[in-house]
């Protein structure tokens, strides 16, 4: 009697739930002027032209810079590299996203293809994962700061000696001048 009354309980718990469409998300005006032209200037068009003629002018910067490398201050050298980071997340956020608005323009047209769909998601994953890959190969910094803050979780005694390496040069100077 207890087991069948625990069956019981266990299966009235679950609420199956359906997801379905509303009527305004039927709405052929709404389709028209929501899901597809603002979605589609403010979430893809404008975003992605502000962000390719940033990043050409921020590659046409970084080719001038090469050219004359060997004149440039150790600074301006860890400027180009920041900004040759900045250049990969971008270039790795369109080609994230840019399924995605293949996908919407399909919807747009009545064409489904789940399979379509389910490789925008995983690239749309993939994306907010891959930023702290480049971060690490990009930063010396960050690849510090991140050493430290693991070896501080994992309960290395030697931690607190790296924290230096964390600190900005000219507070690591001001630091060692007033000892």
């Amino acid at each position: 009697s207890f087991s069948s009354n625990t069956s019981l309980s266990f299966l009235t718990c679950f609420n199956i739930t359906d997801v379905v469409q509303t009527s305004l998300r039927q709405d052929q005006i709404y389709i028209a002027v929501y899901m597809t032209w603002l979605y589609l200037v403010f979430m893809y068009i404008l975003p992605f032209t502000l962000l390719a003629i940033f990043n050409i002018l921020i590659y046409m910067e970084i080719r001038k810079a090469t050219k004359k490398r060997t004149r440039l201050t150790r600074s301006q050298r860890k400027e180009m590299g920041l900004a040759m980071m900045l250049f990969c997340v971008v270039a790795i956020f369109f080609i994230c996203h840019i399924l995605a608005l293949v996908v919407n323009i399909l919807e747009h047209f009545g064409q489904m293809f789940h399979s379509l769909t389910q490789t925008n998601n995983l690239l749309i994953t993939f994306n907010s994962s891959i930023n702290f890959v480049i971060y690490c190969i990009f930063g010396d910094k960050f690849k510090r700061m991140f050493t430290s803050i693991l070896c501080s979780l994992i309960g290395r005694e030697d931690a607190h000696k790296h924290l230096d390496l964390i600190r900005y040069q000219s507070h690591h100077l001001q630091d060692h001048h007033q000892v």
